[in-house]
This record gives C-alpha cells, sequence and structure tokens, in this order.
C-alpha cells in the first residue's frame, strides 16, 4: 500500500466531503463519550450535547463567513483530551475504589503511582509506559484538533450544515423515544462532557470546605474524647497488639468460593487457640474506604474521625488531631508503629505521635522480595516481637500494618512453623512460594491469589498468638476496606471484618457486651459502626470515670 505523501495529506485536509465531516463529528463523540474502563452507556456513540453545541457554532460562524482562531481550536481539543483523561480516572476509581475521581483532591498521590505500578513492572517497561502516555496525549490532542479545523471547513458546505441537521434532529429524537419493549434496557445518554469538566472545576472549593470541615470534626473529636474517661485503667497494663490486615473486606464473608474457605479458618482459630484458652470475639466495622486508600481507615482507628478523600485526609494532618497513641502514653505505655511498606519519611502527613516508628528501612531485611511490602508479614510480627516485646520496661501498645495481602497479590509466602529461623528474613529465599501472574492489568482476575494472601495472614496470625505470645496481651485484628476491583465480587458493602482476643477473657467482655458475636466468625447483620467509633469505645470500656469516683468520694 503506497504511503499518502504530502499532496495526499493536503487533500485530506481540504476534504468537504459529508464522509470527512462524519469522520470528524464521530472522532470527538468518541473522545468526549467514551467511557473505558467504566461500564460503557448504551448508545455512547450518539451525538453527545457538546459536540452538537460545537458544531452549531461552526455552522453558524461558516454562515457568517468567519474563522476559528488557531488558539481557540487548540483550546478545544486540548479540553477534549482533558475530558478523555478524567473519563479514564473516573472509570478507574468507579471500577477498583467506588469511588468518583477528582485531580485536585488527589494531586499528592501522584508520586506514588510510578511506585505502585513498578511493583509489577520493570523499570523499563515503566519508562516506556510513561512515554507512550506522553505522546498518545499529545497525538489525541493533535486529532482532535485536525476534527475540529476539518469539520469547521466541511460545515462551510450547505451540503454539510444540512446532514448535521438532519442527523442531529434523528438521533435526538431516537434518545427520546419511551424506553420499553426493545428499547427497555437503553439508558438515557450519560452527562456530557463539559459538565464533566464543570464538575472537576467545582471541586476546588468543595475540597476547600470539606477542609472546614474536617478541622471542626477534629475540634469536636478532641473535646469528646478529653471529656470522655480515658485512662485506659481497666487493662490493668496488659500489652495492646492492633493487626490491621490490608484489603480484608467484608466479601471474604459473601462470596461463596471465599467464605467457606474463611469459615474453614475461622474455625481453626476456635479450635486452636481456643484449646489454649483464648476467649474471642468478631464483629463487622464499616470502613471509609473501598478498594484502597488505607490510611484513611488508619485514620478513623487512631483518632475517631472519618474522612473520605486525599484533601480530608490532608486536612486532618495538619489539624494534629489526638490519636490512639497519645492516650496509650498517658497510661504509661510505650506506643510503636509498625509500617513495613513506609519507605519514605512520613513527613508533613506525620500526625502520629507513637513513641517509635518501623519504617521499610528499620527492618534490616535480607530476604527476597516477596509482595507489594517486599517482606512477609511474618517477617515484621518477629522483628517487631524481638525489639519490642521480649525485653520490656513498660506495657507496649503496638500498630502494625500487614501488606503482604495488598494487591496485586503475586507472591503467597510459605508460613515458617519454626519462629526462630526467621532471623534477617534469607531464610524465605529457600521456603516454597507460591507465584500468581497477576498485575495491576490482570487484578480483575486475581481473585485466588487474594484469597491465598488473606489466608496467610491469618495463618501467620494464628501461629504466632498460639506459640509466641504467653500473656494476657489484646490482640485486636481488623481489615481496612474491600479489595479493589472484581476481587470485591458484587459487594458495595464498605465493611471490615473485626476480631478481639486474649487469654484473659475479662478483656474481651467488653466487646461481647457490645454485641460482638463470640468467637472468630463475625455476624456479617448491619448496619455497621464505622470504624473511627471503635476509638470511642475502647477508651469508654477500658477507662475508670475519674469524675464519678471523685464525687463519690
Amino acid at each position: 500500500m503506497r504511503l499518502i505523501g504530502k499532496e495526499g495529506w493536503g487533500a485530506w485536509a481540504e476534504d468537504r466531503s459529508p464522509v470527512a465531516f462524519l469522520a470528524s463529528w464521530t472522532w470527538l463523540d468518541v473522545v468526549a463519550n467514551l467511557r473505558f474502563p467504566d461500564e460503557e452507556a448504551r448508545l455512547w456513540y450518539l451525538p453527545c450535547l457538546d459536540t452538537v453545541v460545537l458544531f452549531g457554532a461552526l455552522a453558524l460562524t461558516a454562515r457568517l463567513g468567519r474563522r476559528v482562531p488557531r488558539l481557540a481550536a487548540g483550546v478545544l481539543a486540548f479540553s477534549f483530551s482533558c475530558v478523555r483523561l478524567l473519563r479514564f480516572g473516573d472509570g478507574v476509581s468507579r471500577h477498583f475504589f467506588r469511588r468518583q475521581f477528582h485531580v485536585y483532591t488527589n494531586l499528592s498521590l501522584l508520586p506514588e503511582l510510578p511506585r505502585l505500578l513498578h511493583t509489577t513492572m520493570s523499570t523499563w517497561a515503566l519508562g516506556c509506559l510513561a512515554v507512550a502516555l506522553v505522546v498518545g496525549l499529545a497525538a489525541l490532542t493533535l486529532a482532535s484538533y485536525a476534527a475540529v479545523r476539518v469539520a469547521e471547513r466541511c460545515l462551510l458546505e450547505p451540503r454539510n450544515r444540512h446532514l448535521f441537521g438532519v442527523v442531529t434532529v434523528c438521533f435526538g429524537a431516537l434518545s427520546l423515544l419511551p424506553r420499553h419493549g426493545a428499547l427497555a434496557r437503553v439508558r438515557p445518554m450519560p452527562p456530557n462532557a463539559a459538565g464533566r469538566l464543570v464538575s472537576e472545576v467545582s471541586a476546588v472549593p468543595r475540597a476547600r470546605r470539606a477542609r472546614e470541615r474536617v478541622g471542626h470534626a477534629v475540634a469536636d473529636t478532641r473535646a469528646r474524647l478529653r471529656a470522655a474517661p480515658n485512662d485506659l485503667a481497666k487493662l490493668g497494663g496488659a500489652d495492646v497488639l492492633a493487626f490491621i490486615v490490608e484489603s480484608y473486606g467484608a466479601t471474604l464473608l459473601e462470596s461463596g468460593p471465599y467464605a467457606a474457605r474463611m469459615r474453614a479458618e475461622y474455625a481453626a482459630f476456635d479450635a486452636e487457640l481456643g484449646a489454649r484458652g483464648y476467649t474471642m470475639a468478631a464483629s463487622v466495622l464499616d470502613s471509609p474506604a473501598f478498594g484502597g486508600g488505607s490510611w484513611f481507615a488508619h485514620a478513623a482507628l487512631d483518632t475517631g474521625v472519618r474522612v473520605t478523600d486525599q484533601f480530608e485526609y490532608e486536612a486532618l494532618c495538619e489539624a494534629k488531631p489526638l490519636t490512639i497513641a497519645h492516650f496509650f502514653e498517658g497510661a504509661g505505655y510505650r506506643t510503636v508503629l509498625v509500617q513495613p511498606a513506609t519507605e519514605r519519611a512520613l513527613g508533613a502527613r506525620d500526625y502520629l505521635d507513637f513513641d517509635r516508628k518501623y519504617l521499610a528501612s528499620d527492618f534490616d531485611y535480607r530476604g527476597p522480595a516477596l509482595g507489594w511490602g517486599k517482606m512477609p508479614d511474618q517477617y515484621v510480627i518477629d522483628v517487631t516481637q524481638r525489639r519490642e516485646l521480649l525485653a520490656r520496661d513498660r506495657p507496649r501498645f503496638v500498630e502494625y500494618a500487614l501488606v503482604t495481602s495488598h494487591a496485586p497479590w503475586f507472591a503467597v509466602p510459605a508460613p515458617l512453623d519454626d519462629w526462630s529461623r526467621v532471623g534477617d528474613g534469607s531464610v524465605f529465599a529457600s521456603l516454597t512460594t507460591r507465584w500468581y501472574s497477576s498485575d495491576w492489568a490482570s487484578i480483575d482476575r486475581a481473585s485466588d491469589a487474594y484469597l491465598d494472601t488473606i489466608i496467610y495472614d491469618l495463618e501467620v496470625l494464628r501461629r504466632y498468638l498460639a506459640s509466641e505470645l504467653h500473656n494476657d496481651t489484646l490482640v485486636i485484628i481488623v481489615g481496612d476496606h474491600q479489595p479493589p476491583g472484581a476481587a470485591a465480587g458484587t459487594s458495595t458493602d464498605y465493611g471490615v471484618p473485626i476480631h478481639l482476643l486474649s487469654r484473659k477473657a475479662a478483656l474481651v467482655a467488653p466487646f461481647l457486651a457490645r454485641g460482638y458475636a463470640a468467637g472468630m466468625t463475625p455476624r456479617r447483620a448491619g448496619p455497621h459502626p464505622g470504624l473511627e467509633s471503635f476509638l470511642f469505645a475502647f477508651l469508654r470500656d477500658f477507662s475508670t470515670d475519674l469524675r464519678q469516683t471523685s464525687s463519690g468520694q
């Protein structure tokens, strides 16, 4: 086939045929209306209001003998490209995280995107992807600019203006037909592209109002926490270990394939730990996040304040709320934060006043990279045990972020029976690891890998509680959010399981009194209180009301 030469391109550029007009119209409609990777609206290919208004304006300028300035045409083309990017962001966000996407509220997360992709992509592939994105965006803008110019020239012809009017009227009439019978499954046109741009711009003042709202919520929560009993005296100096398990969501309790294995794992907990004197209670709490945004869930647990997007979270950090660590420290505890996947200092976002923070570089891991957080959770738990729990001068409150179950779930290490062999982690290179071909592009097909990582974490915790803990420690196991994408099945529930375990029954009794189910299996019936309610309930259940004591004396 002969390539189009300079003359061929010139002929195309001057083409004013109805075919050229319809081609430019179709291109701009696709750019504005295509919802991929979101679900496509039926009849999305109908002329959208944006192109109808644009072409109507072009037809009017053609009748008046005027031309659109190049700068204006460039702005129009760039606007179509922006809509395309926003549509893509909407699709990803709704599919994986069940929430609306806004650039403004997520700008601070952009530096983390390369790190996430680098989990399953080589540096070379990541660089190629970045180049491809830049080139693709430039090509998209240039093609949209060319389509605007072609449409403008074509509308100089009366026949094309008549064609534009007939097509618009016909498709407009079709979209207004009653939707029953053969058209019962045809949905109305989705919101127009201009509306999406307006929505993005209006997100800025909404985000700023959210900052004020979070500031008021922090102040109100601080006052309530200070006014309520908060000395934690009823813990009797028992250690408290809180294990936050990544992507441990309520879908595991709902889905048939998931639920069968989860019932077996819960039964193993009940049998083994029950025989070792543990009392257990379980329930479901409502997370502020779905599919991602673990830090929103951590913030709810730590502060008693619910935030649901990145802008609110950053406002929370700036407000410096009271945290659960503050109250444990006041009760004489050493407070420890364990975040093995955090590779950089927390910086300005560090509102957590723990005595000691273990981040990725603090673990001196010498084993193979196994999963998103590099080191397996068993290694993280063992290192913390050796450094903080074996020899201690005062009780400990430790909050762990377990991340072996973090998407995209491509490696499941084998649990090590003999904890004394964990060492510097190099032993994991000689153990069997199950590898999966899942990556960010195929995460919707990684349900088995997801479940295997959750089972791994629960097995590690069960073995740890059975063989390594020998006192009356209160253990909290809680999820942060549902898994992303199709791994959550059809669930739209924001619930996450929570379990309380201790050899001292009195430490679990307050949760049972609150309606938690006895044993490891949570009751799924809702509605569920939010994760942010946990701090208030915990302080109330394990603190002495000094005001009443004082008045009684």
